[in-house]
């Protein structure tokens, strides 16, 4: 496998690693507010990190995808939720399927992409037929609050047939009502609010359908619009599990049970259970970055990933989140009480990975489709295919 960009890579991770210390002191705030501060989103926006998903002509870095998965990971670590916002903000690599003048129009004030791709809103032509008016309330719109773009799902109002009808607007987000309702047991921080829109006039042109690859960008998007998502999302658990291992190691390394001479991390229990949790945890990262590498190479190489390729991504991403949450689950019962305590960041890190565990990405239901297709099964149709 081949993973040379120039320094660029190099740069990210770097500016990742950097950053991390700055976003630890900010946890706290960013689990009470809900919300990530305006230090810690500007601080990532002056790293250049909101573009890693962003198509190279709109101002995007081109990163091989176990890059992508590797800067995530190093916020992730810092803070769950700052690197959930992260590849969540990231999702701009949806605008590959816009015309890049269209684009461009809409990414003057910016690139951050927060909003939903479900097709709950209805539009209703223009006079002139150039746009639509669109309305609708979208759920779980993550980094809302810091975002410059948002993007809705809907179909047309009188459309008929199968939901592959379906399309997405993109939209400044001043032009969108946010709606405080995300109070949440995990990712508390990433404020992924409702978001409503209540007849905005969209030009055609900045709405697309996302099936297929993109007719503009480079490897990343030339991966279905599931897949993407996978690939900006895999360094999530990853940084999150490793920082929960870290916290129960260290904090076992100090605990002594009562009565007892020898620090926790001495005794055979804990030693030989977080022992098998990090290799897991090294397993699951090692291949997912196997696969992860394997398509970008294939997409480097101008060639199609096959269908069975682009489900291993999708299954790869999804073992990584079942091992690392299985992983942090460990070691919060190996740190018993002490890690109870709400500003203990191993207790953060379980909820945050659960939390993750619902996203509909991570669904048996979409596991189902991806083996599917990696054995060769027909399945019905689905506005995400892999």
């Amino acid at each position: 496998m081949t993973h040379a960009t120039g320094g660029l890579a190099t740069d990210c991770l770097t500016a990742a690693r950097d950053l991390a210390g700055k976003i630890g002191t900010h946890s706290a705030d960013i689990e009470r507010d809900r919300a990530l501060p305006a230090a810690v989103t500007d601080a990532l926006r002056d790293a250049g990190l909101f573009r890693i998903g962003l198509p190279a002509h709109l101002g995007g870095v081109r990163l091989p995808f176990p890059d992508i998965a590797a800067v995530v990971e190093e916020v992730a670590y810092a803070d769950t939720a700052t690197g959930w916002c992260l590849a969540i903000g990231n999702t701009n690599a949806f605008l590959a399927w816009l015309e890049p003048d269209a684009a461009r129009e809409l990414t003057r004030g910016g690139a951050v992409l927060a909003g939903s791709t479900a097709p709950v809103g209805t539009a209703d032509p223009t006079a002139t037929g150039s746009a639509v008016r669109l309305t609708g309330r979208w759920g779980f719109c993550s980094g809302v609050p810091h975002a410059d773009l948002v993007m809705a799902g809907y179909r047309e109002r009188g459309a008929a047939g199968p939901p592959v009808d379906a399309r997405v607007a993109f939209v400044p987000a001043p032009s969108a009502t946010v709606h405080d309702t995300w109070d949440t047991m995990g990712l508390r921080g990433t404020a992924s609010h409702d978001v409503s829109l209540a007849g905005v006039e969209v030009p055609l042109s900045h709405t697309v359908s996302l099936q297929g690859p993109a007719p503009h960008g480079a490897e990343l998007h030339r991966l279905s619009a599931l897949n993407i998502l996978m690939v900006l999302l895999a360094g999530v658990p990853l940084g999150a599990a490793r920082r929960a291992l870290e916290e129960t190691a260290a904090l076992a390394a100090a605990k002594r049970r009562p009565g007892r001479p020898s620090p926790l991390l001495d005794e055979a229990e804990t030693l030989t259970a977080l022992l098998r949790a990090e290799a897991a945890v090294g397993a699951a990262r090692a291949f997912t970055h196997e696969v992860l590498g394997r398509t970008w190479d294939v997409l480097a190489a101008g060639d199609t990933p096959s269908p069975e390729l682009r489900a291993r991504v999708a299954a790869a991403v999804g073992h990584a989140l079942d091992t690392c949450r299985a992983a942090a689950t460990t070691a919060l019962r190996l740190a018993g009480t002490s890690a109870l305590r709400t500003d203990h960041p191993l207790q953060r890190c379980v909820r945050d990975l659960h939390a993750a565990g619902q996203h509909f990405a991570f669904s048996d239901d979409m596991a189902q489709r991806h083996a599917r297709t990696r054995f060769g099964l027909p399945q019905p149709f689905s506005l995400f295919q892999v």
